[in-house]
């Protein structure tokens, strides 16, 4: 089993409202991690090695929980590249 670690520095929150800002994040965490155990993700993640930056580009659902799942989704797809 590959081990990836994953250090986030930032993370931008543009025109999401302060008080749904920590249940997007815990969302965000606990989505990317469902994304990352998934069979064989790892292995891609870690053969492509470091990645400075990843970008992920997606449609803003309304709700804190969809977008933070939405935006784990698509890092998720974006370290895979």
């Amino acid at each position: 089993m590959t081990r990836v670690v994953v250090h986030i520095d930032r993370i931008a929150l543009r025109g999401v409202p302060a008080s749904q800002q920590e249940a997007l994040i815990r969302q965000f965490v606990q989505s990317l991690e469902h994304e990352l155990a998934r069979e064989g993700v790892a292995d891609r993640v870690a053969a492509i090695g470091h990645r400075a930056t990843a970008r992920a580009r997606f449609t803003a659902p309304t709700d804190a929980a969809s977008l933070g799942h939405s935006a784990a989704h698509g890092v998720a797809k974006e370290l895979q590249r």
